[in-house]
This record gives structure tokens, sequence and C-alpha cells, in this order.
């Protein structure tokens, strides 16, 4: 106590003398001196302001420490720098290092008040750095001299806005990161997540059947009908598949043919389609075509013939702190955020398409540095995965259907097709045959590749015909232009079959050449073919071919010109020259075309105009109208034709007319009819769901929740799909049912519901999406239950000084049981927000861990409950406590 009154005595004894005063602060004498070397007074506790941040046009989920000063906003050094991810360290005394490029070096000296850029140009900083409790700070005008970025602050909203003068190496991994959570939205997680539905073989199920009426009448003789059906559905747990078929004569007959697919996998022995009936064989190069005919056929090979070859892996060294991209010309395809413990980025099953793939591998470092890396992966059309075995086994009685009824030569055969995968580079393929006339062929294939170029050699012999051989060389010289030679030695091998064998020629050459040409703003594409034969007699003959199409303000264009001359045997020398053009336009909604053939040699003439109107019409409708000239026969045609989807009934209608008074009119009908399980009964649907599949889905409100439609529900109407990315145009009628017809057999597709059909925005699906496979003529019922969804709001604040602060630009997330963020919203300038499309059930509402490591502080958890009779909570505090 002493101390402290002598101390107070002597500061008195200063204020009274003017000289003393003059030199020393009485205010620091008694608590201490408050300026750090170098730095103006430090701001105190009220002045602390948590700010959201917009980086130019994006508005940033990242918050930073700021103080409010009668100089302008004060931005804390060290959270600036992390939130620009710049290499800059931070300490007590200044911060050096460099922003964009490493030959552009910032270094800050606290102390001594000023700034250097690139060690030259020196900036200074007098009266703008402050420090703080968070470390030292500074304004933002003097931020905006050492740093390419404008800065501005929003007191009202409590914004900083950051509008960079050049482009920041965080815009572009903002970029990146906003395409990769498109690609983790359209592909990633969410797609395992789809349940599968399930749809097993039965015993009997309802058959789906495909109706045509077809009428026909003409000026020369009578009205014709002719009718058709084709049935498809489960029998002794298969698909059966019956038609009507109907000969030139007029007589009809039956198609019977039964298929079994099988879910094995990918590199298994074990048989995936087994077929029975009338089936079609293998078709095998140099000794078979494909034939039709009683029998049986067994493979390995997939129902779906996917457009992916095979799947191969892309790695790379990778450094810590770096990213990597996939990216498929242009498209990102995935992103590693790091490396593994190899220290390398690893994309897995990196699909090969058939034919030329190359991919970019971009690599991005933690402060802007960018690398790109090529990867060429080629696969020829007739390449096999690597280390893979496919067959096909067929024994057939070609020529002759199920009821008997023979199309030719009665010919029973056996037929096998192997192919193996020695490397991804080189296939290896046997095939043989057999008939019952001790007829026998074999033919080996040896397929490779090597950078940009593929060859194929083929050598085959018959106990009928001489040895023939096969040899083909591809190459692709840039992204427009490729070239194909093939050469073939056929001696006296002709294909087995069940039909009249026609001799193959002697010996070929084609020659196929596709390139653009420097011609128009993007080129003109052309397409050219070559092919020169020998026949056994010695008759030679060439064709020569070339292609090419265009556009041109509007208009689209082709021409086509062939050349042919045979020579040889015969004698004599026979040449022509022949080619067409057309030119169409589309001028307020009507499409005009037109076309015309000529001869160059051996004569030149004009053979044939024809012009063609075509519109889409009200309802739904198609109408053309067309008239065509034969200058060769002088005949001129005119016809119309209009078709219409009526409901779930195709119509079209057909006429014609000739300068002779000749006429002919047609009309055709064609629907489907499927059981719907829901109705109890047959429903038409649009035709081709024998050839195809169709998802029946019953949109509804599940107000009794258990997952069924029945009547304590409410059906929706007007509610559509998406459909494996593309939205389908069909609606859900008053009851809630919507077909979707026309879907790929054998393929998986994902559906989900298209939430934007929805007239109540609270009604969301309880499922995400659906992966369905379908067979042929299957119609699958699918439920599609909806339910109410919540919302939530409230507001989050800083406890500090036993003071509640408004935070701005805090990330607030609702957790739901099974730990799935289910909702985001970010904190507006009073600490105010917002989550809504919630699911009903318990649930968490929380600061985002992120968010909470920005500030270094904590904050409590609301357990929230959501239930149709409350589906929303209002009101909610959420605090916040910063940690010393």
């Amino acid at each position: 106590m002493p101390v402290r009154i002598a101390v107070l005595a002597a500061a008195w004894t200063f204020l009274l003398c003017p000289g003393a005063a003059a030199q020393a602060d009485p205010f620091a004498l008694l608590f201490g001196d408050t300026v750090d070397a170098g730095v103006e007074d430090r701001p105190g506790e009220d002045d602390v302001r948590f700010v959201g941040v917009r980086l130019g046009d994006l508005r940033l989920k990242n918050t930073l420490t700021a103080y409010e000063r009668a100089e302008g906003l004060c931005l804390v050094a060290a959270d600036l720098f992390t939130l620009l991810e710049a290499p800059i360290d931070v300490t007590s005394a200044g911060a050096k290092g460099w922003f964009l490029a490493r030959d552009r070096s910032v270094e800050i000296d606290v102390s001594g008040q000023k700034a250097r850029l690139k060690e030259v140009h020196e900036i200074d900083l007098s009266g703008t750095v402050f420090a703080t409790e968070d470390g030292w700070c500074m304004t933002g005008d003097a931020w905006s001299q050492i740093l390419p970025i404008d800065v501005s602050y929003d007191p009202t909203s409590l914004l900083v806005h950051l509008q960079p003068r050049e482009t920041l190496p965080l815009e572009a991994r903002l970029e990146r990161e906003a395409l990769r959570e498109l690609l983790v939205g359209e592909a990633g997680p969410a797609r395992p997540d789809y349940r599968k539905v399930e749809a097993p073989y039965r015993w009997i199920s309802w058959p789906t059947a495909d109706l045509a009426l077809d009428i026909t009448s003409q000026s020369a003789g009578a009205t014709t009908t002719k009718g058709s059906l084709e049935l498809a559905g489960d029998l002794v747990f298969a698909t059966a598949r019956l038609r009507t078929t109907q000969t030139q004569d007029g007589d009809t007959g039956l198609r019977l043919s039964f298929e079994r697919v099988f879910e094995t996998a990918p590199h298994s022995l074990r048989p995936r389609q087994i077929r029975f009936g009338d089936v079609a064989g293998i078709s095998q190069p140099l000794i078979a075509r494909s034939e039709t005919g009683r029998g049986l056929t067994i493979t390995n090979r997939p129902a779906y013939v996917a457009n992916v070859f095979d799947v191969t892996d892309v790695r790379g060294p990778l450094p810590d702190g770096w990213e990597a991209e996939l990216h498929l010309e242009g498209q990102l395809l995935d992103f590693r955020e790091g490396p593994n413990q190899q220290g390398e980025y690893l994309f897995e099953d990196v699909e090969i398409r058939p034919g030329y793939n190359r991919y970019t591998v971009k690599l991005f470092g933690p402060f802007g540095e960018t690398l790109e890396r090529e990867v060429k992966l080629f696969a020829g059309q007739e390449m096999h995965p690597e280390h893979e075995v496919q067959y096909e086994f067929a024994v057939l009685e070609e020529g002759t259907a199920l009821d008997g009824f023979r199309s030719g030569t009665s010919r029973p055969s056996a037929s096998a097709s192997l192919q193996y995968g020695v490397s991804r580079s080189l296939t290896v393929r046997l095939d043989a045959k057999a008939t019952a006339l001790g007829e026998a062929a074999a033919t080996t294939s040896l397929v490779g590749a090597h950078g940009d170029t593929q060859g194929v050699l083929r050598l085959a012999a018959s106990s009928f015909g001489g040895p023939a051989a096969e040899l083909g060389v591809a190459h692709l010289f840039d992204d427009r232009s490729s070239l194909d030679v093939r050469y073939a030695w056929n001696g006296g091998l002709a294909p087995l079959s069940s039909q009249d064998r026609t001799q193959p020629p002697r010996q070929s050459v084609r020659l196929d050449y596709d390139a653009t040409a420097p011609v128009l703003r993007h080129g003109l594409p052309v397409r050219t073919r070559l092919v020169w034969q020998e026949a056994l007699d010695g008759t030679q003959r060439l064709t020569a071919g070339v292609n090419t199409s265009s556009s041109h303000q509007g208009w689209r264009w082709g021409a086509t010109s062939f050349y042919e001359r045979v020579w040889g045997h015969q004698g004599g020398d026979i040449q022509a020259l022949q080619g067409s053009f057309s030119l169409a336009r589309t001028l307020s909604g009507l499409r005009i075309r037109a076309g015309l053939d000529y001869d160059v040699a051996p004569t030149a003439q004009v053979k044939s105009l024809d012009i063609a109107l075509q519109r889409r019409l009200p309802r739904g409708g198609f109408g053309q109208v067309s008239i065509a000239h034969d200058m060769q026969g002088r005949r001129t045609q005119a016809s119309a034709s209009y078709a219409r989807d009526l409901g779930p009934v195709s119509i079209s209608a057909t006429t014609g007319l000739d300068d002779r008074g000749a006429w002919s009119a047609g009309i055709r009908l064609a629907t489907s009819l499927f059981h719907d399980r829901h109705k109890g009964r047959y429903a038409a649907a649009l035709p081709g769901l024998t050839r195809t599949g169709a998802i029946r889905a019953n949109v509804f409100d599940d107000i009794d929740e258990d997952g069924v439609l029945s009547s304590v529900d409410r059906a929706i109407q007007g509610a559509s799909f998406i459909v494996d990315q593309s939205i389908r145009k069909e609606e859900s009628g008053a009851d809630g049912g919507v077909t979707l017809g026309g879907v790929e057999p054998y393929r998986s597709i994902n559906m989900e519901l298209s939430l934007g059909s929805l007239d109540d925005p609270f009604l969301q699906p309880i499922e995400p999406g659906h992966a369905v496979t379908v067979r042929p003529g299957q119609v699958i019922d699918l439920n599609v239950p909806l339910s109410l969804s919540g919302e939530v709001d409230g507001t989050v604040v800083l406890t500090k000084a036993e003071n509640d602060v408004p935070v701005a630009g805090v990330l607030i997330q609702a957790v739901d049981s099974a730990g799935r963020v289910v909702g985001e919203a970010l904190s507006e300038y009073d600490g105010y927000f917002y989550l809504d499309g919630l699911p009903m059930g318990d649930l968490v509402l929380r600061v985002a861990p992120e968010a909470l490591d920005s500030i270094n502080g904590t904050s409590e958890t609301i357990e929230l409950s959501l239930t149709r009779g409350g589906p929303s909570a209002f009101g909610v505090a959420l605090s916040l406590t910063q940690l010393s």
C-alpha cells in the first residue's frame, strides 16, 4: 500500500509540473505502456468482429478475425494469409514469404512499419498496423497496397469484399472444388446409396403384349390387313418371347424363344446368358455368318454390351500438399486431394472405351503450381480385356424354325468362339464350326495395339476349300484423321451358311481414310473408302466413295460421290461415276429438305429430284409432305404422312399419288398392354415394351409412413423423373402412377424423382433414388413414397465478456441419426440462419467442425425431433465460445 501511495503522489506531482508532464505520460506510469514496439494502441475486446468474406462473386464459408478501428477494419494477418492459402510465415515481428509466384517476395516489418515487395519496392505502413490478442492486424487499404486485392468492408452485413486484380490460386481451387462437388453430387457417394430394386425371375408372370394393325389400300388392288402380336414375360424362370411372323405368301408362323440372364462376377467362366428356341447363331470372321434357327446358345458374354472395353489404373508421383485431377476431353472425372501411402495419385478402374482414349492428369500445388500429364490408352474394336476369357457355343438347325417352317436348306451345325486378352495390347480369338454334312472350318485371330496403331491378323482353313487370311492396320494420326487398311485372301473358302454359299472374291483390299480438310471455319469432314476386289474368275472391281457434310448459317448440306470400274475376265471396261446432294434448313419450325441424284459417267444426267416439308404439329403430331420426280422414268409422285401418339396408342398414316393416277393409302395403329398390379387389370402404354422394358412408378405422400401406397396416402399428380441424368417427359396422373417405357434391358439405370416437378416444396422422397435393371417385356412396379420435410431457423452468437455478439459466415449443419449431414446453411450478418428440406426424425444441430477450428472455438449442439405434427423449429440459439 505505501508503494502505491508513493506512485500516485509522484504522478500528481508530474501533473502539476508542466515540464515534468512533457517528459512522461502519467497514464503510462499508472497503467503501463499500451504500445508494442512500432505498433499503435492495441484494439480491445469490444472491437473484435468475425466477418464473412466475399471473394469476387463467391461467398466463402470461412470467417476472418478482424477489429473495427477508426482507421478502418483491421484484418488479422495470420487469418488472412491462411484464407488466401499464401506461403507466407507470420510471426509477432512481421511476415515473410511469396505470393502468386516465387519471385514475388513479400516481407512485412511490424516494428519498422514498412513492407517490401520483390526485395525492391518499399511501402510505408505507418498508422495501419496494430497489435491484438489474435496477433497483429492491418487495415484494408494497407493490404490492398501489398497484395493484388482491393479490400472493402460493409459494416451493415459484416462482410469483407476481396476483389482480386489478378487470378488467385484460391479462386482456381474454389472453382475446382465447385466442379468436384458437382461431380460428387452426380456420380459420387449419392449413387451407391440408390436402393437396388430386386426383380427375380418367376415361374410365370403376366405377359406384356405389343400389338400392331396395318391397313393398306391401293388403286391397283384390294385392301389388305395385317396384324402382328408379340408377347414377353417370365415362364419357368426365364424370359419367354412369342411373336408372329408373316411370309411373302401370307403364311403366318410363330417364333418362340427362352432367355435366362445370370448375374456373375466380371471375370467368371460361369454362363451369363442361355438362349433356347428360335435363336441366332455366332458370327465368325472369314468362316461363318450369323444364321437363325432352332437350337441353343450359351455364353459368358454380358447381356448388355457396354461401351466400356476395359478398366485400368492411372498412377504417378504426387508430393505432399498437392492434388490431382483426372480429365477426359476437358471433363472432370475424378480427383485426389493428396498422395496415398506410396506417395502417388491413384485413379482406379479408369474406363478404356473402344478406340482412342486420351486422359489428362492435372496436378495442383498448394500455392497455385500446376502440372499436366497426358495418358494415352488405345483399345481396338476387336480387342478384349486383359486376362479375361469369353466364350460362346451354339447348336442350331439353321434355316428351320421351332414350328417347323424352313426358310432354306436345313443344316444342323455346331459352332464355338473363344476370346482371351493376353494383355491390354494383345487379344487372341479362336473360332470353329462344323455341320452335319461333314463340313468344318476354323480361324485364328490376333489383334494387337501399340500407341496409336492397331493391327489384326487372321488365318482360316476348312475341309472344303483353300486357306484364307486377313491382314489389317489402323492408325490415328491426330484427333481429326485416321487410316484403316485391310487386305484379305479368301482363296476358295466360302462362309458356312444355311443359304446357298456365295463365293467371296479371291482377294480384296479396303482402305478407309477419315480427315478434316482445312476448309470453312471449323474444317470440312471428309470420309473416303477405296475397295479393290478380284473374283475367282479373274474379274476385277474398283470402287471409291467420298462423303462430306457441313452446315453454314442455318443450312445443313451433304454430298456423296461414288466411282466404280469393272474389268477383266468378261472383257470390256465398264466405268460409272455418280453422286447425290442434299440440303436442309429449319425456318420458323418448318424443316425443308431437298435432294438430287445424278450421273456424271457414262452419261451426265440428273436422275431424280425430291423435296420434303416436315413440321411438328400441335398435340405431339408430326407431319410431312413430299414430292419426287424420276427423270429417267419420267414419273412424279407426291406423298404425305402424319404420326402422333394418342395417349398410349401410336398412330401413323401415309398416302401417295403419282401423275398417272395411281394412289395408295395406309394406316398403322400400335400399342402395348401390360398388367398394372395396383389397378388389378391390363393397362395400355406406348408400343415397344416387349423389346425394351418399363418402370411403373407410383408417387404418393406416405401419410401412414408404411412405404406402400394405400387409401390413407395421397397420390401426387404431375411428378416426373430423372433417368440416367435425363429428365423424362412423362408425368404421374391423378392416381400418382406414371409408366416410363423404353428402358434399355439388362443395363442398370439410376432414377430419381425430379424435385422441381412437385407442387409442394416441403415434400421430399424418403429414398434418394433407385437402381433398376429390367428385362425385355418386364414392367417393374415401384413405390416412390414422399415425406414432409422440415425447416429450422435461429441465430448463432459468440459469447465473450458476458455479451452475445452475432457472428456472420458460420457454417451450421443438421446431422441425422446415421451421422449424415442432411442440411447446411451460412449465418447472415446478424447471425441468422435457415435450413429447409430436412427429413423427419431425430436431428442434431451443430456448428461445422471446420468453422470451430477456424476461430479456435467450441459450441454446444442442439437435439431436435421433427415430425408431421411438428415439422419446424424456430428461434434456435447456438452459442460459440472462443478458446484463449
